[in-house]
């Protein structure tokens, strides 16, 4: 009587990207590690931001100064370090990988930063008699601290953003990227509820405290995510013959700027991630204005979240199916038609709440479906400083939109209805310009067959 020998077991999945192969329990170990530094990275995201502009309403600055510390100053930064910063870490080859070694040096600036926006009102004191003495010396004086200090946290921020996305190119397969950045998403709405429904009413009181506790926060998941992960191997940087800064930046643009078709995407993509700017910048003063307090504000942010947390892992997984291209464009078009609404209805603090709800649910999904998007469309050998070259289109948009937007609201004597009718416009001119880079998408294969074009050639 013959048998039928069993069936050899089934090998176990394995998912590749680089060099790098990992079953699904070293997918899952990797995900743990990187979740632990994205905690450490949205609590600071998501806290040191709203704390800053609590002490910058403190000080009764104006709108222009404003939005152009919390947001144009940024931008600038990122056009001066973000670039170079890139171009160097796709060219790194070190014992701890290419990403690695920067972030972990990039992690005790911004703890210094934030310690250093924990102390400046006292600062401001101390320094006071080498601004002029009395009240308005101590104001002066705890201006310039916050000022270098937030530059300080900023510089580390941004290029460990930029950075922390390059990481996630190298380490994450494709096929699950938009379902890790759907896990990345829920923790960092995790860290805006839990700061904004419990916290966020004592900010003006407890500022200190809150930005030393994100300090310790920080240096611990960065540090133990870039202790625990692993980058694999690369193939050695392409040879540069180029001599001297002039050279050097002419061959960087050459590169990152040859394709009409990334001149496109780069200016979609910044764009895109200004669309809600007006609202964000100014999004304190204007609760204040409609009468809305910290507590109703904070309620509202913690709701937003709860929402976005809820739908960050679907929209991780229709993004895979769907494509980010497709899911992103439609996020547009409904927080456009949403906020121009929102412009006609507001006219109390009940109004306003609710509109804001609207307006971080639906910038909300954008930013999750569309955090995909660069990994998917840019080719990874050049990936960094063609990523630094979106966040710099990013960063000018942000910087003239932060400010434009800042100006027009003093001239309009603080009429913050306004910037919900400037998101509105935002959000039209992206779609427009969405729909023209996704013709020239399909050139290059579309959602079923997408090639990155080199990036010194033109598109079709």
């Amino acid at each position: 009587m013959s048998t039928t020998p069993p069936a050899p077991p089934a090998a176990p999945r394995l998912f590749r990207v680089g060099t790098l192969t990992y079953t699904f329990g070293g997918l899952a170990a990797l995900f743990a590690f990187m979740m632990l530094g994205d905690f450490a990275y949205a609590v600071r995201e998501r806290c040191v931001g709203d704390l800053f502009q609590v002490l910058l309403r403190k000080y009764q600055v104006s709108d222009f100064l404003f939005a152009t510390l919390s947001s144009a100053l940024p931008a600038l930064m990122t056009v001066l370090l973000v670039p170079a910063i890139g171009i160097y870490s796709d060219n790194f080859r070190g014992r701890l990988g290419r990403r690695i070694p920067f972030l972990i040096a990039t992690t005790p600036v911004v703890v210094a930063g934030v310690i250093g926006l924990a102390v400046a009102p006292a600062a401001g004191q101390m320094l006071a008699p080498m601004f002029g003495g009395g009240e308005e010396g101590a104001r002066t004086a705890a201006l310039v601290v916050l000022g270098l200090c937030w530059t300080l946290f900023e510089a580390g921020a941004l290029i460990a953003n930029s950075l922390f996305t390059a990481l996630v190119k190298d380490v994450v397969p494709d096929e699950v990227i938009g379902r890790f950045y759907g896990m990345f998403r829920i923790f960092s709405l995790l860290a805006g509820i839990l700061f904004n429904l419990f916290l966020f009413k004592y900010a003006a009181d407890w500022y200190a405290i809150m930005f030393i506790g994100i300090a310790v926060i920080y240096a611990v998941g960065f540090g133990v995510m870039c202790w625990k992960v692993r980058e694999g191997t690369y193939p050695p940087p392409p040879r540069s013959d180029a001599v001297g800064v002039g050279a050097k930046v002419g061959e960087y643009a050459r590169t990152c700027l040859g394709s009409r078709f990334y001149v496109l995407l780069f200016t979609v993509y910044g764009l895109g991630m200004v669309v809600s700017m007006p609202i964000n910048a100014l999004s304190l003063k204007a609760a204040k204005a409609f009468e809305l307090d910290d507590a109703g504000y904070g309620n509202a942010r913690a709701i937003t979240y709860t929402f976005s947390l809820l739908l960050a892992f679907p929209l991780g997984w229709l993004t895979d199916l769907w494509h980010p291209m497709r899911t992103a464009l439609v996020a547009t078009i409904l927080y456009g038609i949403s906020m121009f609404a929102g412009w006609l209805l507001i006219d109390g603090p009940r109004s306003f709440q609710v509109f804001f709800i609207i307006h971080g649910v639906l910038s909300g999904v954008f930013f999750t479906t569309i955090l995909s998007l660069l990994p998917r469309l840019l080719p990874g050998g050049w990936f960094s400083q063609m990523n630094a070259v979106a966040l710099v289109a990013n960063m000018v948009f942000q910087m003239i939109v932060s400010m434009a937007v800042g100006h027009v609201v003093d001239l309009l004597g603080h009429d913050y209805r306004q910037t919900f009718l400037m998101a509105a416009a935002l959000a039209l001119i992206t779609t427009v310009l969405w729909f023209i880079l996704f013709r020239r998408f399909n050139a290059y294969g579309g959602l079923k067959g997408y090639q990155a074009p080199s990036p010194v050639e033109r598109a079709p």
